[in-house]
């Protein structure tokens, strides 16, 4: 603490000096005073060593505070700034969020922003429409996007594309647009071009095979009702076999596709006896004017019942292998051989094409 100078009094010399009876009386008396005085002088400056210490830096209108010893220091602010509304006001002014972010600064500041989200990843809002981490980065984003189609493909390719149709039917538009499975096939739009054209053999033309002198049979139309077929009967008086030849030409339809697998033709016949050589049944196919049955469509016969016969279409195709298209012509022969023993005959019904 600071200490204040003593103030010394000194009593006047009058020790030698008489200033004569009253003067001297009053001297005494002042003497006595200016004691006393000097006493009091002293207990005050005892004391003011005591008080404590002035501020040293005082700032102008700042409330002045005690610190830690006691002693006076700037308290920073004034009796306005720390009085009611406007100390509020003050405080609200200096913590305002307005205030804190004045100031333009970058996104990605970290001085100002603090996040959750790794480091080259993506950002997506999350439930609260707040950015949370992406888990991808934007390079891991375009190669997907750029990968997805960048490459030719086939429509077909298994890779590329599903669907939930039925192999080898159409396509229909659904309605929204987009394709669908149409239920429905080629087949199921193509008609039958040959479908199963009966010929009665009344339609065939009696015929003769050149080289051939044994025809001498005699034939005749004759009404199947037990088969619901028109027939030809053919019989002969000789012990020799002789016949009889009937032809059929048939131009394939401009929608012809192909024959039937397994009966490309069909023909009913009957013979009375159950033996080749006294009366069968030969037949030949010919492809525009090219014979393309072999001989296992020769000497058919039956016991006395009626029968069928079919020629296939890998049968229709040897000489030469090939594949009958439309606008061909179909030439069928059918022949009956027929002797004069016992009630020996050839009976011939129907013939039948069946193709797509």
């Amino acid at each position: 603490m600071e200490t204040t100078p003593n103030i010394a009094l000194t009593l006047p010399d009058i020790g030698s000096h008489d200033w004569g009876g009253s003067m001297n009386d009053n001297l005494r008396k002042l003497d006595t005073e200016v004691g006393a005085i000097a006493d009091t002088v002293e207990a005050v400056d005892t004391n003011f060593d005591a008080k404590a210490d002035k501020v040293t830096t005082p700032g102008v209108g700042n409330i002045a505070i005690l610190d830690a010893n006691g002693n006076l220091v700037d308290g920073g602010s004034t009796i306005a700034e720390v009085g009611g509304a406007a100390a509020v006001a003050t405080h609200e002014g200096t913590y305002d969020h307005t205030a804190i972010h004045a100031r333009s600064h970058a996104l990605n500041g970290a001085s100002d922003h603090t996040s959750a989200a790794t480091s080259g990843q993506m950002l997506k809002a999350d439930a609260n429409g707040l950015p949370v981490d992406a888990a991808n980065t934007n390079v891991e984003v375009a190669a997907a996007v750029t990968a997805s189609h960048a490459r030719s493909h086939a429509l077909n390719g298994g890779s590329d594309h599903t669907f939930a149709g039925t192999e080898n039917n159409f396509l229909g538009i659904a309605a929204t647009g987009l394709p669908k499975d149409s239920g429905s096939s080629a087949a199921s739009f193509v008609g039958r071009a040959v479908g199963e054209v009966r010929v009665q053999i009344q339609q065939f033309n009696p015929t003769k095979i050149v080289g051939d002198t044994n025809y001498a049979s005699t034939w005749t139309p004759n009404a199947a009702p037990a088969t619901s077929m028109n027939s030809i009967q053919i019989t002969h008086n000789t012990a020799t076999l002789s016949y009889c030849a009937f032809a059929f030409l048939y131009v394939l339809p401009s929608n012809f596709l192909a024959f039937d697998t397994n009966a490309a033709i069909t023909l009913n016949y009957k013979t009375v006896l159950n033996a080749s050589t006294n009366n069968h049944l030969d037949v030949a196919v010919y492809k525009n004017g090219t014979e393309e049955t072999s001989a296992a469509h020769t000497l058919l016969y039956t016991n006395n019942a009626w029968g069928t016969h079919a020629i296939t279409k890998a049968e229709m195709e040897t000489t030469p292998a090939a594949t009958w298209v439309a606008g061909d012509k179909l030439f069928i022969v059918v022949r009956g051989d027929v002797n004069n023993t016992a009630t020996a005959m050839v009976e011939i019904g129907d013939v039948v094409i069946k193709g797509t």
